[in-house]
């Protein structure tokens, strides 16, 4: 019997063979804040921001580190999914529709993708890059969020690295293993937990609260 052909079964998040998906969700934070929040943080330390705050002002200023720091941290976290799906392409360059039910599913029946994928794998394939493009982004602001807290070099990129280390081994001791991002974007892996799309939203949330708080607060602080 021929296996279908589908260049999906060789990129990162689909597979699932190897632990280069794992180990490129584990390491996404700090892809996210060395690639958007580093400049700030550089910036705030050397204090040439306060020159800045004086030159264009301060809301002005901060308004436009967040939304590069968003962009960079989005680009810097996506990027590695593209290139993988670009030499998955160069290998395997096919891009054969399989069923949910086959024996060489790209995405198990019982994904939360999976209707979306029966229907289009293209919407699958974007809806993957922009979400991910936009927890890498809100990523990088929390690395900005900790440099704002923490005048120390490098407390932007590990910081964050080490509190959503922390918080998906608490979640794994409370048997809620697909809170943790490592489990709802692998979705070659994802369909045997039941909550991965309630994960998935509740990081969301989880995480632009927690930034927009700090971030908003450090603009009130600042402007005083």
């Amino acid at each position: 019997m021929d296996i279908p052909q589908n260049f999906l079964h060789y990129t990162l998040l689909f597979d699932t063979i190897g632990n280069g998906s794992q180990l490129y969700l584990f390491c996404l934070p700090l892809l996210a804040c060395i690639g958007g929040s580093y400049l700030y943080s550089y910036n705030h330390i050397s204090h040439f921001d306060q020159m800045c705050y004086a030159r264009i002002g301060i809301k002005k200023y901060l308004r436009k580190i967040y939304i590069r720091t968003f962009f960079y941290s989005g680009i810097s976290g996506v990027l590695p999914l593209l290139l993988s799906m670009l030499f998955a392409i160069m290998i395997n360059p096919y891009f054969q529709k399989i069923s949910i039910t086959s024996n060489y599913p790209i995405i198990d029946n019982h994904s939360f993708l999976a209707n979306l994928y029966d229907s289009s794998p293209i919407f699958v394939i974007l809806f993957l890059v922009i979400s991910l493009f936009v927890y890498s982004g809100l990523l990088g602001l929390l690395g900005i969020a900790c440099a704002s807290i923490y005048n120390k070099k490098h407390i932007d990129i590990f910081l964050p690295f080490v509190l959503l280390i922390v918080f998906y081994f608490i979640v794994s001791l409370l048997g809620q293993p697909e809170f943790a991002c490592s489990i709802f974007f692998h979705v070659g892996i994802s369909g045997g937990f039941p909550n991965t799309l309630i994960g998935m939203i509740s990081n969301f949330i989880l995480l632009f609260t927690v930034v927009l708080a700090i971030l908003v607060k450090k603009v009130n602080a600042d402007d005083l």
